[in-house]
């Protein structure tokens, strides 16, 4: 009883979390070599939506970017992989909140 107890609530958890998200989502290539420029995309936005793309960074330093939208409802910032390790990245509507991609781990290796 104790463990259908436990596997129901770790489903309800899973899906609590995956509704705190929306249409939106991020991209990144695989593979990353030490000081490689990547392209970062994000999309499911509207067109002209303002976005905010944040990188945390292997060192837990944190960056913030706004980008408009364009036509294609995407945005793509360009990242230097100066330091080995992951990199947190996500995206998030500022005008609708709810409208959060699912947070992507870029690995850099050396």
């Amino acid at each position: 009883m104790n463990k259908i107890f436990k596997a129901c609530c770790g489903l309800i958890l899973i899906v609590l979390s995956a509704a705190s998200y929306g249409q939106a989502w991020v991209t990144v290539p695989s593979g990353v070599g030490l000081g490689e420029e990547v392209d970062v995309t994000a999309g499911g936005f509207s067109p002209d939506e303002t976005v905010s793309v944040t990188i945390t960074y292997p060192d837990g330093n944190n960056h913030t970017e706004a980008k408009v939208a364009n036509a294609n409802g995407e945005v793509t910032l360009v990242l230097i992989a100066d330091v080995a390790g992951e990199y947190n990245i996500d995206a998030t509507s500022q005008a609708n909140p709810e409208n959060a991609a699912f947070p992507v781990i870029l690995v850099v290796i050396e």
